[in-house]
């Protein structure tokens, strides 16, 4: 029998439902890899083999960038492409049900992502983006979905002269958003939207430091007050950050890095303790950490390592859950490959663990994990030589089934 709670938020989430349009199942591929070869210049995914998939895959591509929830019910959100555009796309899994919408913008918007999302029994909020093309030009607003059947989906308020913004993160209660705005006489610049007494969220520019040409913000804390991100400098680094409401002489600080001169901060954990992204070492390689804060309130960071040694090796951490102790992300693996991964501390024989690809896939990496740290969600993937691009499957994985793929029925 459903817990009274669990029952409370399919009634909430249904109502992505109603306003969103239904999508049809996903097929699995059916043709083997062959032809491996590795390609270290491709954007965004580092290292992965090149595939010829002589059956040319009639999915639409998908991926999930964040879930909330356990095992027995949780929802995941991302996007999937459509004919008329991306579209923002939620997945609602019950047990063998998968419930999956999509959101759809309002005009003159033609495409939508949903990067994150919270939920309370009866009350819920998507946080992504909206975009358009105009001439050259891709006009992108930040958006959010909050209880939707009485409110529908509304753009955020942007910096002054912001042609350009997008959420990235939300709080446990949905009272904050983080993501960036950019100026148009400025760079961009990470910003914080905070839900007032009225019930309208009011933007905050969280600045660049001193020394700073451009921000983002990615995620933040339970409560709102811990924001988390990265900064460019004016000599070209890129430094990890922490924001924390009220500390002063800065709210803004960088975290300390493995030795390079590159660090990214891309989660933290629902207390503000624990702060998961990657750093380069004094080697130049990237190596997925953790900053832990100590007894003292300064953040300590820690090398989680990598699936492979070798002289390519890369990880990057994602996101955490409630307490730090789970972290996910991505990593090669012996050959060049790139797999999502999930690290465990004090798990033995190694904390870090190989969640593979789906079936037929070459490539993978994981972008959220659920508070209790046992549903991964993220993309699996594989490179078509003939259309010269990726395929890409939004996933969840559990340990009681492995990897499988969010867009076929069940």
């Amino acid at each position: 029998m459903l817990k009274h709670s669990k029952l409370l938020f399919l009634l909430s989430v249904g109502a992505v439902i109603a306003i969103t349009q239904g999508c049809g199942s996903t097929p699995p591929l059916s043709e083997s890899c062959q032809d491996l070869t590795s390609t270290p210049f491709l954007p965004d995914f580092h290292k992965a083999p090149l595939c010829i998939n002589p059956t040319p895959p009639t999915s639409e591509n998908s991926i999930a960038y964040g879930v909330r929830g356990d095992p027995t019910l949780f929802m995941t959100v991302g996007e999937r492409s459509s004919s008329a555009g991306d579209r923002g796309e939620v997945w609602i899994k019950l047990g063998g049900l998968t419930l999956k919408s999509r959101y759809r913008p309002a005009a003159p918007y033609t495409w939508s992502e949903v990067h994150d999302l919270t939920y309370t029994p009866l009350s819920f909020l998507l946080a992504g983006v909206i975009g358009r093309q105009e001439g050259m030009s891709t006009i992108t607003q930040a958006a959010y979905v909050s209880n939707p059947i009485r409110t529908g989906n509304r753009t955020l308020q942007p910096l002054p002269g912001a042609s350009r913004s997008e959420a990235s993160g939300v709080n446990y209660d949905g009272t904050v958003i983080v993501g960036w705005g950019a100026p148009s006489t400025t760079g961009v610049h990470a910003v914080l939207w905070r839900k007032n007494s009225s019930g309208t969220f009011i933007i905050e520019d969280l600045g660049v430091l001193h020394d700073g040409l451009s921000s983002k913000a990615h995620d933040v804390s339970g409560n709102g007050n811990i924001v988390v991100g990265e900064r460019t400098t004016t000599g070209g680094s890129i430094h990890a950050f922490c924001w924390v409401r009220g500390r002063t002489p800065e709210p803004m600080q960088d975290l300390p890095t493995l030795g390079g001169r590159y660090s990214h901060a891309f989660g933290v954990s629902r207390d503000g303790n624990v702060i998961v992204g990657d750093s380069t070492n004094e080697h130049g390689k990237f190596r997925a950490v953790l900053w832990r804060k100590n007894s003292s309130g300064t953040f300590v960071i820690e090398d989680l390592g990598v699936l492979h040694e070798d002289d390519n090796a890369f990880s990057s951490a994602r996101k955490a859950d409630s307490d730090g102790n789970v972290v996910v992300g991505m990593s090669t693996v012996e050959g060049g490959m790139m797999h999502a991964f999930r690290w465990v501390r004090g798990r033995t024989p190694e904390p870090m663990q190989d969640l593979g690809t789906l079936p037929n896939h070459t490539l993978s990496k994981a972008f959220d994990v659920t508070p209790d740290g046992n549903v991964v969600v993220g993309l699996s993937a594989i490179y078509d030589r003939v259309e010269r691009k990726f395929e890409k499957h939004a996933f969840y994985w559990m340990d009681s089934e492995g990897m499988k793929d969010l867009n076929e029925d069940r």
